[in-house]
């Protein structure tokens, strides 16, 4: 009868220490895992699908050159391009309190030096359609190489939000 007493004693107790030693286990797992830094790549993907939108709309006000007259390309330029332009710098600045991966934050930092360019880029248009010169032209080109380069640089480093 002791026997069967410390024999079902040893088993209780080693039923304890496995259920003790699995909470354990799985107390540092959960903690581990909550502990696992979230960033914002997420909420950034929508910050670049609103910034895609905007610029698609200014490059369409940036290409009315050829089919519009003068006057409603230097309006569209004015109140679509350049305000676009600007929103879309505005935009990626603010994602700058985001916490983003080294790779993504180098990819929005090139991202706003392109908007840059391209606000640079619409005010020589502006100027140029206003004084109806070809006097920018070598200022809207010099623009125009360095848009070129960031936007190599940004299809190479463009994240998959997936």
């Amino acid at each position: 009868k002791k026997i069967m007493q410390l024999s079902r004693n040893v088993i209780v107790y080693g039923v304890l220490v496995i259920a003790v030693v699995i909470g354990a286990v799985l107390y540092f797992w959960q903690k581990e895992s909550s502990t696992i830094k979230k960033d914002d790549t997420e909420k950034f993907s929508s910050t670049v699908e609103h910034f895609n939108i905007l610029e698609e709309i200014a490059l369409d006000a940036m290409r009315l050159r050829d089919t519009t007259t003068q006057e409603t390309f230097l309006l569209n330029l004015k109140e679509t391009g350049l305000t676009d332009w600007a929103e879309c710098v505005n935009v990626l600045e603010l994602a700058e309190k985001m916490d983003l991966p080294p790779h993504i934050e180098t990819y929005r930092k090139h991202l706003i030096e392109y908007s840059n360019h391209r606000l640079q880029q619409t005010l020589f248009l502006i100027k140029a359609t206003e004084e109806r010169t070809k006097k920018y032209r070598a200022s809207i080109d010099s623009v125009q190489k360095e848009i070129n380069k960031v936007k190599e640089i940004i299809k190479k480093e463009k994240p998959s939000f997936n």
